[in-house]
């Protein structure tokens, strides 16, 4: 069975989780105390949304390769992460044999760390980012899979571009899914 083992926190990664369980494919969600509980659907945390979907997942400050190792084993195992507390380490990213990725909310190279899509809002940028790309030893520099760029004209608010980036990001991540696995990937 195909295994998604995720990395983060927020509204983005649970409409991922939601795509992929419409695939049948197995989740695993590592996640920060701070994730956890934040609320990300109405009055649900994160955590409270895991356990409802009946996926296995760690609240944790660092991850644990023993019990990452026992869900990467199987060869159709990829590694994603949406807005993850921790960089990760040669020794991590060769635990899933160079097939994990991240969505970052803003134009990559040019913006690349943190604050993704709050950057581009208090740089008044008339356009949004959602940048799919593999993950390496430095921050955001992993080879680029695919980048949506949406205007941000008609937003009055941070809530408007935040729904915006969700919806593009989603969309970008169910287009390469089967192909995340598979690694034919093509990146630019």
């Amino acid at each position: 069975m195909k295994t998604i083992i995720f990395f983060g926190g927020g509204v983005l990664l649970s409409e991922l989780i939601k795509i992929s369980l419409n695939k049948k494919i197995n989740c695993v969600v590592f996640t920060s105390p701070r994730h956890a509980k934040e609320t990300i659907l109405k009055n649900l945390t994160l955590k409270n949304f895991l356990k409802s979907k009946k996926i296995n997942f760690y609240i944790t400050r660092k991850i644990n390769i023993k019990k990452l190792k026992k869900y990467t084993i199987n060869k159709k195992c990829i590694g994603f992460s949406i807005g993850s507390a921790w960089i990760f380490k040669k020794n991590i990213i060769d635990i899933f044999k160079s097939r994990i990725y991240n969505i970052h909310g803003a134009n990559l190279p040019s913006d690349r760390g943190g604050g993704g899509f709050s950057w581009q809002i208090l740089k008044n940028n008339k356009n949004g980012f959602s940048c799919l790309h593999k993950i390496n030893e430095k921050i955001d520099y992993g080879n680029i899979i695919e980048t949506s760029k949406f205007s941000s004209r008609s937003f009055n608010n941070p809530i408007d571009w935040q729904k915006k980036y969700i919806k593009v990001s989603a969309d970008m991540f169910k287009k390469n899914l089967s192909n995340l696995f598979t690694r034919k990937i093509i990146s630019k």
